[in-house]
């Protein structure tokens, strides 16, 4: 998993992506990869540490803070 955390300006993008070599079957160079916006780098750092909790196969982060972070 890679990622970047950038401020635009006016908000955080986060991006996380698998990398992913291209060949016949795959015209990208990454399994998937999602972009999402935040108002704060703290709530960028907050979803980061959850995916790469997910990633790693454990998590503590409760899904009741995800949603609390995705509503601000």
């Amino acid at each position: 998993m890679k990622y970047t955390i950038t401020h635009t300006g006016t908000d955080w993008l986060l991006k996380i992506w698998e990398p992913a070599p291209v060949d016949s079957a795959r015209d990208l160079p990454f399994l998937y990869k999602i972009k999402l916006r935040f108002s704060s780098e703290k709530e960028a750092l907050m979803v980061l540490d959850h995916y790469k909790m997910l990633y790693s196969g454990t998590s503590h982060l409760e899904i009741s803070d995800m949603g609390a972070l995705m509503a601000v």
